[in-house]
């Protein structure tokens, strides 16, 4: 063999090895940054109890969306599905969203103490209600319900349209006209929400922001009963007007 073929068959050898070298290289490389990410994620649900980091969120949102796309078109391997499999990772984009709305309602609880979020309130609101709807069609799964129930979701609303809100704003132009927030339960839903509201502060279930806002208005947390003073007869009236008229003082 001439030294010239030999020495063409260590040159290729030699790029052959480099190539692989490379790739091996990348390899490490990607294997590395997957593991960072994957810390990442571990941190996040360390401090929100959950893997479902929304898009928005930056590298590690987009590299959440991409492992699910990975996984749906079978292109993830089986050892990175396992681990994130052993932390709760959701692959469902429907889990995805319900655990982001669940997320939603357990703010708006802690800031307003009840789960009864107006439709009004957009995607939301049109979330809960469907929640109610589909519950009360018996398909809403047993977890989801359970999970709802631990926060004290009410399945059912008398009023489901009126938000807190709106109540508020009638009891701020009663007190305009009357002079008091007394609003008796005879009055109708104004005075039943009006005793729902003291009656949820005693219990401690009254967000302070709400405590604070019906305090703003002079709200009687504890009102006497038969609040109302009857007014005085007639005849008394006349008869006062008449022992100032003579008191000593005015003669």
């Amino acid at each position: 063999m001439s030294s010239s073929r030999r020495s063409g068959r260590t040159t290729n050898l030699s790029a052959d090895l480099l190539k692989v070298e490379r790739l091996k290289q990348q390899g490490n490389k990607i294997d590395e940054q997957w593991n960072t990410r994957f810390e990442e994620l571990l941190d996040y649900r360390s401090e929100h109890g959950d893997c479902n980091v929304p898009q928005r969120q930056g590298k590690l949102g987009t590299w959440v969306k991409r492992q699910r796309t990975l996984y749906l078109t079978g292109s993830l391997a089986q050892d990175r599905i396992n681990r994130l499999d052993s932390i709760g990772f959701k692959w469902s984009t429907r889990e995805e969203q319900w655990e982001a709305r669940f997320k939603e309602l357990l703010a708006y609880r802690s800031d307003h103490g009840d789960c009864d979020v107006p439709t009004s309130q957009g995607k939301h609101g049109h979330w809960v209600s469907k929640q109610r709807k589909t519950y009360l069609a018996g398909s809403l799964a047993q977890d989801r319900i359970d999970r709802l129930d631990s926060i004290g979701f009410k399945w059912t609303l008398k009023d489901p349209n009126v938000p807190w809100e709106t109540r508020f704003e009638e009891l701020v132009q009663y007190k305009a006209k009357h002079g008091h927030c007394n609003v008796p339960r005879s009055q109708g839903q104004l005075g039943n929400w009006a005793n729902n509201q003291r009656a949820m502060y005693k219990k401690g279930k009254l967000s302070q922001d709400r405590i604070n806002r019906l305090n703003g208005i002079d709200f009687d947390w504890t009102p006497p009963t038969g609040s109302r003073k009857r007014k005085a007869p007639p005849g008394t009236w006349k008869l006062t007007r008449k022992v100032r008229y003579h008191h000593p003082a005015q003669m």
